[in-house]
């Protein structure tokens, strides 16, 4: 189980690598098997904070919205990952006004 969760962390760390070298396609495209392969929900939740950057980075900010608020619902329960989908939900916002 924990040597899952780490594989699970590595990969992400993978994905977000891709999000910060300008590849947010091949990113969303490991986060979303991330999110298929792994049912720790630490795991996901990582998974979904790197698919909703992942949208931002392709220019999609309704897809980043609608992910990052999918995080706050279901994921009230691992502080990192709620606190970050709603600092990201806020920047959002203020880019729309």
């Amino acid at each position: 189980k924990e040597r899952d969760r780490l594989r699970g962390y590595a990969q992400a760390g993978v994905g977000n690598v891709y999000v910060g070298s300008g590849k947010p396609d091949k990113a969303l495209e490991l986060f979303t098997k991330i999110l298929a392969e792994y049912k720790d929900p630490e795991v996901k939740a990582q998974a979904l904070i790197g698919m909703g950057n992942s949208y931002i980075g392709m220019g999609d900010r309704d897809e980043a919205m609608k992910t990052f608020q999918e995080i706050v619902n279901k994921y009230k329960e691992i502080p990192f990952a709620y606190e970050e989908a709603l600092r990201k939900i806020e920047i959002l916002k203020k880019e729309q006004q």
